[in-house]
C-alpha cells in the first residue's frame, strides 16, 4: 500500500515545495532593486566576499557614478549582496541566483545595453547568453594568472586592460588570440 501511494505522495510534496519556493524565494525578491528605473549599464561580479566580490567592484563604482547614466550592480552571492548594501546604500544592487532571475531582471529593465564583468568567472554565462547589448570584460587588475589570459575571453565584445603588458600576454598565449578587441584604459 505504501508503494502505491508513496510515489504520488512524493510527487505532490515535490510539486508543492517547488510552487512554494517559486512564490516565496527570498533571493528572487532581491533580483529587481526597487531603486532602479532604467539602468543602461550592468556591472557584474560572480565572486564571493572572500573571493573579492566587493573588492572587484569598488574601483569601478566612482567611474560608473561619474558617467551620468543609471547603472546597476549585479552580484551572485548573498554575502556580497549584503556587504554592498551595507557599504554602498545609494547603489542599486541586484542578487541574481538563477537564469529565471536574469530573465526577470532583463524583462524589468529592457534599457540595459552594456554588460560589464569584473572577473572572468564561469557564472558570467547567465548574462553572456543575452544577445542584446555589448559585453565588456573590465577585470580588477593585471596579473599573470591563467584566468587573465585564456580562450574564454573570446566571448566578450571588448576587453579593457590596464596596459600593453596584458595585451602582450595574450599575443604570447598558447591559443589564437586573433579577433580579440582590446582597449587600454
Amino acid at each position: 500500500m505504501l508503494q502505491k501511494f508513496g510515489v504520488q505522495l512524493a510527487r505532490y510534496v515535490y510539486e508543492a515545495s517547488l510552487q512554494y519556493l517559486q512564490a516565496y524565494n527570498p533571493h528572487s525578491a532581491r533580483a529587481i532593486p526597487s531603486d532602479s528605473v532604467a539602468p543602461i549599464f550592468l556591472l557584474h561580479t560572480g565572486a564571493s566576499l572572500k573571493g573579492g566580490g566587493v573588492d572587484h567592484i569598488k574601483p569601478w563604482l566612482p567611474l560608473f557614478e561619474r558617467c551620468g547614466v543609471e547603472y546597476l550592480v549585479v552580484v551572485r552571492m548573498m554575502d556580497v549582496y549584503e556587504q554592498m548594501r551595507l557599504e554602498y546604500p545609494h547603489v542599486p544592487v541586484s542578487l541574481v541566483k538563477s537564469s529565471a532571475d536574469v530573465d526577470s531582471l532583463l524583462d524589468a529593465f529592457p534599457s540595459l545595453t552594456g554588460f560589464f564583468y569584473v572577473a572572468n568567472t564561469a557564472n558570467n554565462n547567465l548574462f553572456l547568453r543575452c544577445a542584446g547589448g555589448r559585453h565588456v570584460f573590465l577585470g580588477h587588475g593585471d596579473s599573470d594568472k591563467s584566468s587573465s589570459m585564456n580562450r574564454t575571453f573570446k566571448i566578450y565584445d571588448e576587453i579593457y586592460v590596464a596596459g600593453q603588458g596584458h595585451i602582450d600576454r595574450f599575443a604570447n598565449a598558447d591559443f589564437d588570440a586573433a579577433g580579440l578587441r582590446f582597449r587600454i584604459i
